[in-house]
């Protein structure tokens, strides 16, 4: 065994092989066979995942084409400064043109031969990657073209593209990142079949659904909900209800106009408003959505549910019998157990005086509670 993993200080934090020879004996304990027997390579869940994973779609990518934040001045004057003109032998100078958004061309010229031009980006199609790029970054960022034109001005950028390629590359965006979001839930849901199989259940498999609001209270416009597999622990499907279109509050008050009636027929396939009732009742209503869609979808039906707690929304998916005479088994999450024993344990000694205190009921206490009851429930 590895010295490094031989002992675990009393913190319960790992110690380096420096400190753990440095700490003292008194303040050490030996790892129990499950600690000595874990992955001491500190990832995220999310790249453990991916490791675990047998389908990899990792694209090999060469640092040499990346790009590069430089000073445009500084460096064509640099470069002038050690370069001629292979033709005629005089000084070079560099220049730039035909500004669009963060792109341009680069002019190269001696004053003698005809210019030579450069992109200063890839050019894909009708524009230049790096607007593509950047628009992309900021929209994972929450950030629009607004956010981008400052950001822009404030690290004296060339001010960004304009609202209607803004608009364009955003739809582009949305259609290829649909197509990925797609791929990558078939193959979540692919690999949650397999493994349920080798488990011997073979009715269908286990998910875990759970919605959030774009912001807390029951007054939120929009939420997104996600159903999860149990064994991988990855998304299989996810929707968003909303109860606002900005396009349906523009027309609201132009509703005698020719041109509304006009717009009227060929907006109801692209409204952004596919939810009505209280806020409440949107996890439900997808949840719901997911699993009637489940058999379309991945050609699977989710027979068991993995529950957080709230029957609302269990309660709606059984009433619908998405799936007819085959009854949606519900199995309560254990971590969600441990975690509302928790929180009503540290309520009583809060509400009920003399309760807590030293050799009674202490935070750590509870912490170590809660733990021995999950692992009483498992």
């Amino acid at each position: 065994m590895n010295e490094e993993k031989v002992y675990r200080t009393k913190k319960s934090t790992k110690s380096s092989t420096w400190s753990s020879r440095r700490s003292k004996i008194s303040n050490r304990r030996p790892l129990n066979r499950f600690e000595a027997e874990q992955d001491s390579e500190k990832v995220s869940t999310s790249a453990k995942k991916l490791k675990s994973s047998k389908f990899n779609n990792d694209v090999p990518v060469d640092d040499t084409f990346g790009y590069r934040i430089l000073h445009f001045a500084a460096l064509a004057s640099a470069i002038s400064a050690c370069l001629v003109c292979r033709t005629c032998g005089k000084d070079v100078i560099l220049s730039e043109t035909s500004k669009r958004g963060l792109g341009f061309k680069v002019i190269i010229s001696c004053g003698n031969c005809e210019d030579k031009y450069c992109s200063s980006s890839p050019y894909i199609k009708n524009g230049y990657e790096i607007n593509k790029r950047i628009t992309f970054v900021m929209r994972i960022l929450g950030i629009g073209l607004q956010g981008m034109k400052k950001f822009c001005a404030f690290m004296d950028l060339p001010a960004p593209i304009f609202h209607s390629f803004y608009d364009s590359i955003v739809q582009t965006i949305a259609i290829a990142t649909d197509s990925v979001r797609f791929m990558s839930m078939k193959q979540a849901a692919k690999e949650e079949k397999e493994i349920s199989i080798t488990k011997e259940q073979t009715d269908g498999i286990m998910v875990s659904g759970d919605g959030s609001w774009r912001k807390r209270g029951f007054s939120s416009l929009y939420e997104i909900v996600t159903l999860i597999g149990c064994h991988p622990a990855k998304v299989i499907d996810v929707i968003v209800k909303s109860k606002y279109c900005k396009s349906c509050e523009y027309w609201e008050k132009r509703t005698d106009s020719a041109e509304y009636e006009e717009w009227a027929i060929t907006h109801a396939e692209n409204c952004q408003s596919n939810h009505s009732g209280s806020a409440g009742k949107m996890e439900v209503d997808g949840v719901l959505e997911m699993f009637q869609r489940s058999i379309e979808l991945h050609d699977v039906k989710y027979t068991n549910s993995i529950g957080d707690g709230d029957s609302t929304t269990f309660k709606g998916v059984t009433d619908a019998k998405p799936y007819g005479d085959i009854i949606v088994k519900k199995k309560e999450c254990i971590p969600h157990i441990q975690k509302c024993m928790g929180t009503r344990l540290r309520n009583l000694k809060k509400s009920t005086e003399g309760l807590g205190g030293k050799g009674k009921l202490t935070g750590k206490l509870i912490d170590e509670l809660t733990i021995y009851y999950g692992l009483s429930i498992r």
